[in-house]
């Protein structure tokens, strides 16, 4: 994880709590080298915000997304709805 991106030890153990939860539902779909180069991207293309406080919630939806399309688009997950 890009360590000059938050400065404050909170939002770096929810990032690390969160990277956990998604290795844990992509285990056997994805490697943890896979998941940490999804959220990496995520806190890249979200460090530019102005507002901060909800960033780190944002890095973890927006990783786990687009781990899940890439999961249903290599047919590793059935999608919920039609």
């Amino acid at each position: 994880m890009p360590e000059d991106v938050f400065d404050d030890p909170a939002t770096h153990n929810f990032i690390r709590k969160g990277i956990e939860r998604l290795r844990e539902e992509f285990r056997g779909i994805f490697s943890h080298a896979t998941i940490q180069r999804f959220v990496d991207e995520a806190i890249a293309s979200l460090s530019g915000a102005r507002i901060k406080d909800y960033v780190p919630l944002f890095v973890n939806r927006f990783a786990r997304e687009r781990l899940l399309a890439l999961a249903q688009v290599q047919g590793q997950r059935a999608k919920d709805v039609p």
